[in-house]
């Protein structure tokens, strides 16, 4: 059933577009509607307004920046392998911190199907080397040198080998552009590859559609805050 008022609906999702700038809580969420503006149902139109009420909930909700914090950037990268089922494309997510304080963060659909999670969550990691590599080039332009190489966190085992082994399978060769680069970025001192646990990775808010109770433990990991909390 498609949605009588689809201009609405388009002007609807343009506006939170421009809002995920500074809530990244939302970014899922909006980047998986914004995909069927040019034939949304009534069940996305019912969604759309659920994303105004939560909104509507927490209006002074945003991303908190402390007034001191470590000139550390720490990067964390995630995929959810094959998580459309139109189309079984996986879902990019990195989020990248200076000391404790978000800058940097992405969720997108990824342009090619891939057969294996490691496929996936190595263009991811490769995709947030890209990030990481910008990051760096700001900092210095800006006069600003970090305390330490960056860490990158990453819970997906497989792609953590790939990129500490210099002989990796003729099946993924089709890689071989991207792990010469997140290589060549590791032996050069840009980023510490790091494991972490899936349970503790807060880039599953940028790829997933979450329960109430992670949801909102991660959005406090994020640093979003309410600076206007109910009395």
């Amino acid at each position: 059933m498609s949605v009588h008022n689809i201009t609405l609906y388009r002007r609807i999702i343009g506006r939170l577009l421009y809002l995920v700038n500074t809530r990244p809580d939302i970014s899922f969420s909006v980047q998986f509607l914004s995909q069927f503006v040019q034939a949304p149902s009534k069940l996305h139109h019912q969604a759309v307004q659920r994303i105004l009420r939560y909104i509507k909930s927490f209006p002074a909700q945003g991303i908190f920046f402390p007034k001191s914090t470590d000139i550390q950037l720490k990067a964390f990268s995630d995929t959810d392998w094959a998580s459309c089922i139109t189309t079984r494309r996986s879902t990019t997510g990195f989020c990248i911190f200076l000391g404790n304080s978000l800058i940097s963060w992405k969720t997108k659909k990824q342009s090619t199907i891939s057969r294996s999670s490691s496929e996936v969550e190595y263009r991811t990691l490769a995709t947030t080397c890209f990030e990481i590599q910008w990051l760096v080039y700001l900092l210095r332009d800006l006069c600003i040198k970090a305390n330490n190489a960056a860490s990158l966190f990453c819970d997906s085992q497989s792609a953590r080998h790939i990129t500490h082994n210099n002989g990796f399978h003729e099946r993924i060769k089709h890689l071989d552009i991207d792990c010469h680069v997140v290589r060549e970025k590791l032996q050069h001192g840009l980023f510490h590859l790091l494991p972490i646990s899936s349970q503790e990775q807060p880039t599953d808010i940028l790829i997933k559609f979450l329960n109430y109770t992670t949801f909102y433990k991660l959005v406090t990991k994020l640093g979003v805050l309410n600076i206007h909390p109910p009395a």
